[in-house]
């Protein structure tokens, strides 16, 4: 790159703007896939160079009414040749409280996600801001519930997760083999600029 003042060259700036674009594209997406609600935001993935798509509970459920199943959407993405990669997002699972009945639905709409699409790890985190202790034996708990599916727990500073610190402490306290970390390079990147 040059410095203030100079001409960036044609090579530079094309750098630029696709390091921007692979930033920024995941979020125009996901703007997208709000707006359409429709499979077929596949389809755009594919053009932007993404390898596969994810998909939230919601966006499941919303194309479900729409009168697809979850090998209908399968298909779709993959005859967009985006297939979905990830599966997400459960939360309100640390105390039996916050896992009422809609939570409940939600956790298994997101392992039955998982299965139909062939993704290994399920995304979660934890807003509620607990003791670590109770947070460790509910993890240990959802952990149990997935099965064979793996689930990965994403540290963010307003959650009750704040830090990495923390979330490895639960890693390591709840001790199961179908655990893993989430680190969100683009949530970290924002905070460490502000």
């Amino acid at each position: 790159m040059s410095d203030a003042g100079e001409t960036m060259s044609e090579g530079d700036a094309r750098r630029a703007i696709d390091a921007v674009w692979r930033i920024e594209s995941a979020r125009l997406i996901a703007g997208l896939a709000r707006l359409v609600r429709d499979v077929g935001i596949a389809r755009i993935a594919r053009t932007a160079g993404f390898d596969g798509i994810g998909l939230r509970a919601e966006n499941y459920w919303d194309a479900e009414s729409s009168g697809l199943d979850g090998s209908a959407m399968a298909e779709l993405a993959g005859e967009a040749g985006v297939p979905v990669l990830e599966v997400e997002y459960i939360t309100a699972w640390g105390t039996s409280t916050d896992r009422d009945a809609d939570q409940q639905r939600k956790e298994q709409a997101v392992f039955s996600m998982a299965r139909t699409f062939g993704v290994r790890h399920v995304n979660t985190g934890l807003l509620e801001r607990l003791p670590v202790d109770v947070i460790v034996e509910a993890f240990a708990e959802l952990c149990d519930r997935a099965g064979e599916l793996t689930i990965a727990l994403e540290f963010m500073p307003y959650s009750g997760v704040p830090d990495l610190a923390t979330a490895w402490r639960i890693l390591q306290e709840a001790d199961r083999p179908n655990s893993a970390l989430i680190i969100d390079v683009w949530l970290h990147a924002l905070v460490i600029r502000s």
